[in-house]
């Protein structure tokens, strides 16, 4: 175990995120687990209580608290924004549902963990409940988090999880569907599309996630690391992004293309102000000015030279 590894978990709710959590909790120490699951639950840290909620001093929870211990593990169900100050950007993990399974799952748990009386269709009207994921998730590039995993390859996803943290976590299966449960297979045609159209932010996150998470899988089958980062401009004309590797202080080589004809390689070595916590103190920019030789006809697209991943 690496020191001042610090990882912070965004539990979306009935996304296995509780299966995770008992998994984490088995591994690390007692000390080195909290959880924030607002002010009155059970389960919320004592320590998040005064210092989080009370005192509302983030830096002191750090400087007191996680800054001592060589490693930890925050989880609870929070906006990715609230602790991300305190925690390197690549430290920062979550699971992703299809949200269809994941909306009808959290009514069954507000049904009968929280009382909830309301019917189905009026709970997915609920604001409160829709495109819960991206919205927990939106603050940043999918690209620039430590692990984005999928809910339905839970055992893959701690797999992944253990080899970037070097961690032997153990997959656990807690809070399986009751018989009486509601399941997908008896909504109507309509009541899917309807979920579909209220959780259309969803729906398109969790399939850039879903395509992210295979390159991942990929990568790992072949002994390949994965490449962090995102696309910030791309047109016809001109292509510029980051690129860099967790445990690499190399400048990542990038093929630029244009449709299927490649154009140029240029280094990821260029300077990003305002990224935190990252490689090569911030040198992970690229650039690149199409210079008119090939007539492009769409947007340029970014791959890893060595590697072929795309940068999304």
């Amino acid at each position: 175990m690496l020191k001042n590894q610090h990882i912070l978990f965004i539990h979306i709710p009935k996304t296995a995120g509780t299966s995770f959590r008992v998994s984490a909790q088995e591994y690390y120490e007692e000390n080195e687990i909290f959880y924030d699951y607002s002010p009155h639950a059970k389960e919320t840290s004592p320590s998040i209580v005064e210092m989080i909620y009370e005192s509302k001093d983030f830096y002191g929870f750090y400087s007191k608290v996680l800054s001592p211990l060589d490693k930890s593990f925050l989880s609870g169900h929070f906006h990715s924004t609230k602790y991300g100050a305190l925690y390197d950007t690549l430290n920062v993990v979550s699971f992703v549902r299809n949200p269809i399974e994941q909306v009808i799952s959290h009514y069954n748990h507000y049904k009968n963990r929280h009382g909830y009386t309301e019917s189905f269709s009026i709970f997915i009207q609920e604001s409160r409940f829709c495109n819960l994921q991206s919205k927990l998730l939106a603050s940043k590039p999918i690209g620039m988090y430590g692990l984005l995993a999928i809910t339905e390859e839970y055992d893959t996803a701690i797999l992944l999880f253990n080899r970037l943290y070097n961690t032997k976590l153990e997959s656990q299966y807690i809070n399986r569907k009751s018989k009486d449960a509601l399941h997908s297979s008896e909504l109507e045609d309509e009541i899917i599309t309807l979920i579909e159209r209220l959780n259309s932010k969803d729906m398109i996150f969790y399939k850039k996630v879903q395509a992210q998470f295979e390159v991942r899988k990929e990568l790992y089958a072949k002994g390949l690391d994965f490449t962090y980062g995102f696309i910030q401009k791309a047109t016809m004309h001109e292509i510029s992004g980051i690129a860099f590797q967790k445990d690499n202080k190399n400048a990542i080589e990038i093929d630029i293309y244009a449709g299927e004809v490649y154009l140029a390689t240029v280094e990821a070595k260029n300077l990003r102000a305002g990224q935190k916590d990252v490689p090569r103190k911030g040198y992970i920019g690229f650039d690149y000015v199409y210079d008119g030789e090939y007539e492009a006809h769409e947007k340029l697209s970014a791959f890893n030279r060595v590697t072929k991943q795309e940068i999304l």
